[in-house]
């Protein structure tokens, strides 16, 4: 059996707040996307998220739109930024073409097919700064696009998941 956090990457591991006082960056770099996807991971939020897996032993799934560039991708973000988890997996993209448009799923929907392919998850719980969670809002930890996740959240989250055993 296993605990499960579902994580968004905007809004949760990055906020306006933190893209405020970054500042622009280094010109001549701006057009480089590994460069700035690394400006946009707050190292605290990263910390923070590693503390949870640290306090609970919970997987971490990437439920963000990040995802369509592969984990390995945004696991080698991560680490850069000092995560101490890796990432477990990440949800299905469940966005639907009709003609040339692409409609995208809503997040909740993701996260259900992705737990009905995981009947070992014993405990899960999702934060992020949007609610498009349908019937999951229970598990859901909401945090602001402005702040980013804080230790209020945080909490919150090791709660949801309840902490490790010590074997």
């Amino acid at each position: 059996m296993i605990k499960v956090l579902f994580m968004d990457i905007d809004g949760v591991l990055n906020s306006e707040d933190w893209l405020r006082r970054r500042g622009a960056g280094e010109p001549g770099r701006m057009a480089d996307p590994e460069y700035m996807a690394e400006r946009a991971l707050d190292p605290v939020a990263v910390w923070l998220v590693s503390n949870i897996v640290a306090r609970t032993g919970c997987k971490v799934v990437l439920s963000s739109t990040w995802r369509v560039d592969g984990i390995g991708r945004v696991q080698k973000l991560l680490n850069r930024v000092g995560a101490k988890f890796e990432l477990y997996d990440a949800t299905p993209d469940c966005a639907q073409q009709v003609g040339s448009l692409f409609i995208g799923a809503e997040r909740g929907a993701e996260i259900q097919e992705w737990l009905a392919k995981h009947p070992e998850t014993e405990r899960f719980a999702i934060v992020d700064d949007s609610d498009d969670i349908g019937p999951l809002k229970d598990h859901l930890v909401r945090t602001s696009h402005d702040r980013g996740l804080t230790l209020r959240e945080t909490s919150l989250l090791i709660k949801a998941l309840g902490e490790a055993h010590a074997d």
